[in-house]
Parts: structure tokens; C-alpha cells; sequence
């Protein structure tokens, strides 16, 4: 099986993905997403789970995970 290097996965979440959830997020919503806030900023399920995606991917691109 051949490595995909680190380099792109995270160019992929960062150029592709996040942006992609983001946009979702906004309508669902009806908002924008703010980085600062909590979960307090989600009315619906599916934001709920935009949301959690969208944290998820910052603390993967942050190294915090």
C-alpha cells in the first residue's frame, strides 16, 4: 500500500474540506460560523454536526489532535 504524504492530507482539509463545511454550516444555519463561539451557535442538529466537523478539522489542522 503506497503513503499519501501528511503534506497533502492536510493542504485537502485546509484548500477543499473546511471550506466546503463552513458554507454548509452558514446555510443551515442561516449565519456565519464564529470561531470563537460554542456549541450555543448551533439551532439545528445538522449545524450541531457542521460544527463538530468544522472544530474537529481545526484541531487536526492545529496539531492540537
Amino acid at each position: 500500500m503506497r503513503q499519501i504524504p501528511k503534506y497533502t492530507i492536510y493542504k485537502k482539509l485546509e484548500d477543499f474540506k473546511l471550506p466546503f463545511l463552513i458554507k454548509q454550516f452558514q446555510e443551515e444555519e442561516k449565519k456565519e460560523f464564529n470561531y470563537e463561539g460554542d456549541i450555543s451557535q448551533c439551532k439545528t442538529m445538522m449545524g450541531l454536526y457542521m460544527y463538530g466537523q468544522i472544530r474537529l478539522i481545526q484541531q487536526i489542522l492545529d496539531k492540537e489532535i
